[in-house]
């Protein structure tokens, strides 16, 4: 196998040191995000208690669509996306 060698100058040399930089931070975000944030979720009770409701009104907003939830996995617990208590706020 032949050695190669290619000159480039700082400055080009640096934009691609950059670039890669902040092409590995994105994928380091993306990967962290993918694991489950808490902070964007609320469970369904944390939810009711932000908005001062019982589980009869979170159940009735829920099936009105009125209330975004999610399961993950198709699981039994249920989140809430942080989001949605600002949006039910502003839907009253």
């Amino acid at each position: 196998m032949e050695t190669q060698f290619l000159i480039i100058p700082k400055s080009e040399f640096d934009e691609l040191k950059f670039g890669q930089q902040r092409i590995l931070e994105a994928i380091r975000t993306n990967h962290d995000s993918t694991n489950t944030d808490r902070s964007e979720y609320l469970t369904s009770k944390e939810f009711m208690e932000r908005i001062k409701i019982a589980r009869s009104k979170f159940d009735e907003l829920v099936a009105d669509g009125k209330v975004k939830t999610v399961r993950p996995n198709g699981g039994r617990k249920i989140y809430v996306p942080a989001s949605e208590v600002a949006r039910y706020f502003e839907g009253e």
